[in-house]
């Protein structure tokens, strides 16, 4: 039996997806000691992208190769000794992108986020100390970024399983450790054949964590729209 969790994490540029999922992971290591635990950053690992070093960007789906992702998520690792379990996190602005990929992920999560914040993100990020570096971002972002925002990032969100607004995303972290370790106790403890697969395991028991959990809190945490 494969004992294997994938964390799908997406959102637009500069919303602080690798720093959530590194976050995880970190909560991840100290909480399963016995797990593999791994984060996939699409966004600059050069393997899953078309162009290498993003040089001649498309902006769109076309810049990353989702076969070569889809391969590595599916590769059977060796075999597992008892309680230990991987527990992969994929994360990037196309994480929800591929329909193929979603179906294996156990959660799926969307980092919610206002325009102005990423671009005001991406000009710190930059270290931008003058008006001509000013002006070349600000060129970027209305005529590439965004625009890939709204035609080919924006529209994944509906394959989220919980959609996290950016000022919360620390709540989000603590909402996903939370139902993670059920998750990953029903899965490790699973040693039947005959038992459901660990991916249906792990969504109906976030499932159930969710709803018991979040009852009261769906107002702030969801999309119901």
């Amino acid at each position: 039996m494969d004992k294997r969790i994938l964390l799908l994490i997406g959102g637009g540029h500069d919303t602080g997806v690798k720093s959530m999922s590194n976050e995880l992971k970190t909560k991840f290591d100290s909480l399963f000691p016995e797990s593999n635990i791994k984060v996939i950053d699409i966004d600059y690992e050069q393997e899953y992208m078309i162009s290498p070093a993003r040089i001649k960007r498309s902006y769109s789906n076309e810049d990353y190769d989702f076969d070569v992702l889809y391969n590595t998520l599916t590769h059977q690792s060796e075999h597992k000794a008892e309680g230990e379990v991987d527990i992969i996190i994929v994360c990037g602005c196309y994480a929800l992108y591929n329909q193929k990929i979603n179906e294996l992920a156990n959660l799926r999560v969307f980092v919610e986020s206002d325009g102005d914040v990423r671009l005001i993100n991406k000009i710190r990020s930059e270290n931008i100390d003058n008006s001509e570096q000013l002006a070349t971002t600000l060129q970027e972002y209305l005529q590439n970024l965004r625009p890939e925002m709204e035609n080919y990032i924006e529209p994944t969100r509906v394959h989220a399983h919980l959609i996290i607004p950016y000022a919360n995303k620390d709540s989000g972290v603590a909402i996903i450790v939370d139902g993670m370790v059920k998750i990953v106790n029903e899965v490790s403890n699973s040693r039947s054949p005959d038992r459901q697969n660990s991916k249906e395991i792990a969504r109906n028991q976030l499932y159930d964590f969710l709803g018991e959990s979040m009852d009261n809190e769906r107002s702030r945490y969801y999309d119901l729209a």
